[in-house]
């Protein structure tokens, strides 16, 4: 036992993990409690949590979120541009900083593909010059051109210190695509850039 709860508390079961979960009633609100494990959280909620809301409300439609990634904007940059959108009743706009992104998020029914689609080209349009992706993280977008172009990428980075390489290759398609990486070295650093010039050659011709 882990733990004491209360009586009336109905226990939903976590079989990947030693921590119950509950649910109860309070206040005529249905409270579900899971442990914090993300997969056993993750496991609760497909398989018990979700179809007991649908039981219980199986009138209520479900909502789809669709996003757009956008850099060098802010929130409130993005707020002036979206705020005079007349949104149909059941949509809404949301934001998220996302570093270095912000996402701007549609919440919307998600039976209704067409008229989302619409609202994205709609919404983009006020963004289309700070876009990066649309529903996918930029680097999963681009993970994804390389591969459905068959392009290999090689990159020579300064300031970024090997970090965009790092970055490249946390997606699965962009790390198959991607070819030499080289960090070349600073102005604190014994050898910079200027006097290694053959690093810079071999990058650029890498990369083309």
């Amino acid at each position: 036992k882990q733990a004491m709860l209360p009586e009336i508390a109905e226990i939903l079961d976590n079989p990947i993990g030693t921590a119950c979960g509950f649910k109860m009633l309070i206040n005529d609100a249905i409270f579900y409690f899971t442990p914090g494990v993300p997969s056993e959280f993750k496991l609760m909620a497909e398989t018990q949590i979700l179809p007991d809301l649908r039981r219980v409300f199986p009138d209520v439609k479900g909502s789809c979120c669709s996003r757009i990634y956008t850099f060098g904007l802010s929130e409130s940059g993005i707020s002036d541009k979206l705020d005079q959108l007349k949104l149909p009743q059941g949509y809404e706009l949301g934001y998220r900083s996302y570093l270095p992104f912000i996402e701007v998020k549609l919440f919307g029914p998600a039976d209704q593909l067409e008229q989302r689609l619409k609202l994205m080209q709609l919404i983009n349009k006020h963004l289309e010059s700070n876009t990066v992706s649309i529903d996918l993280p930029m680097v999963e977008h681009v993970g994804q051109l390389l591969a459905d172009k068959d392009l290999t990428l090689s990159v020579s980075e300064k300031s970024s210190a090997g970090y965009l390489t790092y970055w490249l290759n946390s997606d699965e398609n962009a790390e198959k695509q991607l070819g030499h990486g080289w960090v070349l070295a600073g102005r604190n650093q014994t050898v910079n850039h200027e006097g290694d010039p053959l690093a810079a050659t071999f990058a650029l011709a890498g990369a083309t």
